[in-house]
């Protein structure tokens, strides 16, 4: 499944304080693919911030991340530190892959 460049609107940047972040496809309960968010700061938790990629390459490069590795950290972090579930209407989603 493809990854996911996610841009978070101005209004979400000054309440969230994060610029981009991070999803992948999954499928909720009903079945219904939905992305999955994880932010950068979130990311940063397990990663270097000086090994983070930054900028537009940042969603290939993130590819390059062990698979269970990145839904462990969607699993861990998506409540507390990612965009919780009725914001993700406010999401635009691009496939990068």
């Amino acid at each position: 499944m493809p990854l996911y460049r996610v841009d978070v609107p101005a209004q979400l940047h000054e309440y969230r304080g994060f610029e981009w972040s991070y999803a992948f496809p999954m499928q909720d309960d009903a079945g219904n693919v939905v992305p999955c968010v994880v932010t950068k700061s979130a990311l940063e938790d397990f990663i270097e911030p000086a090994q983070l990629p930054q900028g537009d390459e940042a969603c290939l490069e993130i590819l390059e991340l062990n698979r269970s590795e990145f839904e462990a950290i969607a699993s861990t972090k998506f409540d507390d530190r990612g965009v919780s579930s009725d914001q993700k209407l406010w999401i635009d989603t691009e496939d990068v892959a």
